[in-house]
């Protein structure tokens, strides 16, 4: 009934705020099922929450809370900013993860508190920052020229965090495609692929700088170019006959990036 209770006032929202003292008094209550319903009513009530901040804090390090508590915080919205900032530097890859999706839905104003984070020494604040700009997606165009220097970051995981990233915002910037392009060859795979739908997802503008890949030596750029060109879709269906050589290429992994990409382009031979 507790449980209950809590979700019907969070299906109420801000209108309901008058009971967000008594949501907050359950943020004790022993039945854990109790606490994640009304963590999820206090985030339906959005930025009216915010009282409960810190009250919420706490339950970041309760392995069947902490997902909510965060959750909770990024509806809750800006004034939770402070409070999600330094959880894309905690020891939990879970809860980093967490937060970085929280900030992400918080989008605009949190831009100004992540762009700095990008030159941090440490790389996983600089990771999550990058993916938690990556979730704002194309509002945060100003972060572009922060995030394109970490795409030369000699750690892997901030390389991939910034190319899934500038994917997500830049499909307006064309000037994103051409430092993108190097990362086809990333001595990284998970890079590689990336990069490949980074560019696939910028769009038919990115189609003038892929196709001549499709013949360059090296067997990656070839296998990459082909599979950011399949990740367009029948967008960029008129390029099918530059795939089509590719399916008698000597390395097995470009003729299987060249027949996937047909395929998603909607070849039929």
């Amino acid at each position: 009934m507790r449980s209950l209770a809590a979700f019907t006032l969070g299906s109420m929202g801000a209108s309901a705020q008058s009971a967000i003292p008594d949501l907050i008094s359950l943020l004790k209550d022993p039945d854990w099922g109790v606490q994640l319903s009304v963590t999820d009513a206090l985030g339906s009530m959005g930025a009216s929450a915010q009282s409960a901040i810190p009250n919420l804090i706490p339950l970041f390090k309760h392995p069947e809370l902490e997902g909510g508590a965060i959750s909770a915080l990024g509806k809750i919205g800006m004034p939770a900013i402070s409070s999600l900032i330094p959880l894309l530097n905690d020891p939990d890859a879970a809860l980093r993860s967490n937060a970085a999706s929280a900030l992400g839905k918080i989008g605009t104003p949190a831009i100004p508190r992540l762009i700095p984070l990008l030159k941090n020494p440490d790389a996983v604040l600089r990771s999550n920052a990058a993916s938690a700009l990556g979730r704002i997606g194309a509002s945060a165009q100003s972060a572009i020229p922060s995030l394109i220097p970490l795409l030369k970051d000699p750690e892997k995981q901030v390389r991939w965090a910034a190319v899934q990233a500038l994917g997500s915002i830049g499909a307006s910037d064309r000037s994103v495609i051409p430092n993108l392009i190097p990362l086809l060859n990333d001595p990284d795979s998970w890079v590689q692929s990336g990069a490949a739908q980074a560019l696939g997802e910028i769009g038919v503008s990115a189609i003038p700088s892929l196709v001549p890949l499709l013949k360059n030596p090296n067997v990656e750029m070839r296998s990459r170019s082909a599979e950011a060109l399949g990740h367009m879709g029948k967008a960029a269906k008129h390029i099918i006959p530059s795939l089509i050589p590719l399916l008698k290429d000597e390395d097995s992994n470009v003729r299987s990036s060249a027949a996937e990409a047909l395929r998603k382009l909607g070849y039929k031979p």
